[in-house]
């Protein structure tokens, strides 16, 4: 008789350190200037308008910059990566101007259209009735994924 087993193994690499998120960087919208953690200061890569018409400025540091940088292990997810030659150093954004709708408004008038209705429909056939069978005929009123 020959067992198969089915279980994996996932290994996750656990940080110690937190790193700086983007509020350690200094920006200033009116200039649209930005400034990393150590005081580099980060090139405009775009501006662009997100899906709830919000306008957005990104920024990105030079590969020079942070390959010579003492806060690397703090400043980037993945220190090595500026090792490489097609690198690239850290990159963050930031909402200049907040005049858009909220996601959820956004959803709602996705889901209210024409075709929202019909994705939506399809899916009360499709999904709600394997969490019915989850709910009812297996007894399991909570899990999570």
């Amino acid at each position: 008789m020959i067992t198969i087993s089915t279980t994996h193994t996932h290994q996750r690499t656990v940080r110690t350190t937190a790193i700086f998120n983007r509020r350690q960087c200094l920006c200033n919208p009116i200039k649209q200037t930005c400034e990393c953690p150590a005081g580099k200061p980060l090139s405009k890569e775009s501006k662009i308008t997100d899906k709830c018409g919000n306008n957005k400025a990104f920024f990105k540091g030079k590969l020079a910059d942070c390959r010579n940088c003492d806060l690397k292990s703090k400043c980037l997810r993945n220190p090595s990566a500026v090792e490489k030659v097609n690198g690239h150093g850290r990159q963050v954004s930031f909402i200049l101007k907040k005049t858009g709708t909220p996601y959820t408004d956004w959803m709602k008038l996705r889901v209210d259209c024409k075709k929202g209705k019909q994705i939506y429909s399809h899916r009360m056939s499709v999904v709600e009735p394997v969490f019915g069978n989850i709910t009812s005929n297996k007894g399991l009123k909570r899990f999570s994924l």
